[in-house]
């Protein structure tokens, strides 16, 4: 059976990095439709799977190499744009309340979480730890004890 597998594969693109963040996309609204209910959104989770699909049994692999691409490209650029805002928060000197609120914002939609996950900014992760104030209590907390 494997190896029916292996041949029927033979020459087909395969999964890469857009497959995945679709596939996800996919996953995510499919879990947040558990609540919803609806059938719209269905249609588009069973939409994206299906085009998951096509992309990844396709034998055009230039067309899915050149989406694959393209999608790569606008992470970089969405990757340089995160930077841009860390370089003016930090220059207009908001690094308070102002990076708490944008965190904050960062942290609440999936999608910017799984960008920040795969894109791994160095700044995020540092400011996301400053600002975690759970962990500062706890610090004030072993240093009054």
């Amino acid at each position: 059976m494997r190896e029916k597998f292996y041949r029927f594969m033979q020459g087909r693109y395969g999964v890469d990095q857009l497959y995945r963040f679709v596939f996800f996309l996919a996953l995510v609204l499919m879990i947040i439709n558990i609540f919803l209910k609806n059938p719209m959104l269905n249609l588009v989770v069973y939409a994206l799977l299906i085009l998951d699909i096509f992309r990844m049994l396709s034998k055009n692999h230039s067309a899915r190499y050149a989406e694959n691409q393209k999608y790569l490209q606008m992470g970089q650029t969405a990757e340089q744009y995160l930077e841009y805002a860390f370089d003016f928060l930090e220059g207009t000197g908001l690094t308070g309340q102002e990076m708490v609120i944008f965190i904050t914002e960062l942290n609440s939609n999936a999608r910017s979480v799984a960008f920040l996950q795969e894109c791994e900014s160095e700044r995020y992760f540092r400011y996301n730890k400053e600002l975690l104030f759970s962990e500062k209590r706890e610090k004030i907390l072993e240093k009054l004890n």
